[in-house]
């Protein structure tokens, strides 16, 4: 290669360098090549970086309205995913707030926490439900910000603090049903009970019998085999567990469909039984499902068992079910207990100073108290034996004959 002058050019070694001064910037760096040609680019490109950083133009962006991206995503994404339509849905309230007209790469971090703000104050609901707004409207900023090419804003979610897994007692169960059957509310009273025996959440035990807009079932029963299906969940994970008598009593009288309720129904139905009761706000149709997890771990059933029940995809959302039933450890304290029965019962004695005892016979030692427990009554001086004195108790010294070990 010839290696003649070339103007802003000059080799080392068998690289290219770039040295040149432009709009007052000094520019000396290597090109990465050895190609003249290229090189010649890499200096364009360098110039042209100049040009935009000190004339600050902006690399021209398409004008996307914000209703444009959420159907971008829609039909290349959530209209392929089970819980698409709902996160579809949640976008175009953001965009309400906003003004869908709005283009997506002038909304900024400060434009972000406003919207945030509104939702609290709109919806008047738990900081969860808000985050979930906006986790659909981040990937709907994220997805633009990747296809139209422009700095996506920064999301912060807020905290959600621990909730409460709240478990109906049997006298509360007996309260709520008596109370639904009182008022002639038996669909409701129904229903209940159905959750409580299941752990079915409602859209699975609303969705019995029924079929979804690809006319496959949400959930099925099957009365000669006392099964129940869901095949259409949360999680995506199809389930079959068995009826208990209760169920298969109550669904062999209600019919192909048992329950004619949608959410909001079951909600307004709840809500005056659980005034009248005065249950606690976390007393829902949800914490029959829990309530259901905690009999299961009560009767001694595995975390494994339990999860697949419920149809949880990670198992850690089971363990949360653990404190509520305390009486699932109740073979492993009868375990200890059996072990340390031996220590309880000990009459601990203090033998005199200079006492031989044989060491075959003690079972316990309060080095604290110098007290040693079952003590043999004849002194035995031979092999296999400890001389005690208190002042070697207490620095946690047995002397054996000829020899000695610390504990």
């Amino acid at each position: 290669m010839s290696r003649g002058k070339m103007d802003n050019l000059y080799f080392r070694g068998k690289v290219l360098y770039m040295k040149f001064t432009f709009m007052g910037q000094y520019v000396h760096r290597s090109t990465g090549t050895d190609d003249p040609k290229l090189a010649a680019l890499a200096i364009k490109k360098a110039q042209k970086e100049i040009y935009e950083k000190v004339m600050q133009v902006v690399p021209e962006v398409p004008v996307v309205t914000l209703n444009k991206a959420i159907e971008d995503v829609w039909s290349e994404r959530w209209q392929k995913n089970r819980s698409g339509l709902q996160s579809y849905n949640q976008a175009y309230v953001v965009a309400e707030i906003l003004d869908g007209s709005t283009p997506v790469h002038t909304i900024d971090t400060k434009k972000v926490r406003e919207i945030q703000a509104e939702l609290r104050k709109e919806l008047e609901c738990a900081e969860s439900t808000v985050n979930r707004y906006m986790a659909a409207f981040r990937t709907v900023m994220l997805h633009a910000s990747e296809s139209y090419n422009f700095k996506a804003p920064k999301f912060t979610l807020s905290k959600e603090p621990e909730g409460r897994i709240r478990v109906y007692s049997l006298e509360e169960e007996a309260a709520i049903l008596g109370w639904f059957t009182q008022h002639k509310a038996y669909d409701m009273a129904d229903l209940t009970a159905v959750l409580l025996d299941t752990g079915f959440r409602l859209s699975e035990a609303l969705g019995i019998g029924k079929r979804n807009e690809e006319g496959k079932l949400i959930s099925e029963m099957r009365l000669n085999l006392r099964t129940l299906s869901s095949w259409e969940n949360k999680t995506a994970l199809p389930r079959t567990i068995p009826m208990t008598s209760r169920v298969h009593s109550i669904l062999s009288r209600r019919g192909d469909q048992p329950f004619h309720l949608t959410k909001g129904q079951a909600k307004d139905k709840w809500l005056p039984m659980r005034a009248a009761l005065g249950l606690d706000e976390d007393s829902d149709r949800h914490a029959c499902r829990h309530t259901c997890a905690s009999r299961l771990l009560e009767a001694g059933r595995t975390l494994k068992e339990v999860q697949e029940w419920l149809g949880h995809t990670d198992i850690k959302t089971t363990q949360r079910y653990l404190h509520t039933a305390p009486h699932a450890f109740s073979q492993m304290a009868k375990c200890l207990e059996g072990v340390t029965e031996s220590v309880t019962n000990v009459v601990l004695k203090v033998p005199p100073t200079g006492t031989a005892v044989s060491i075959k016979s003690l079972n316990v030692f309060d080095f604290n108290r110098a007290r040693v427990a079952e003590l043999a009554d004849a002194p035995d001086l031979g092999s296999g034996t400890a001389r005690y004195r208190s002042s070697s108790l207490l620095s946690r010294t047995i002397y054996f004959s000829g020899s000695s070990e610390s504990f």
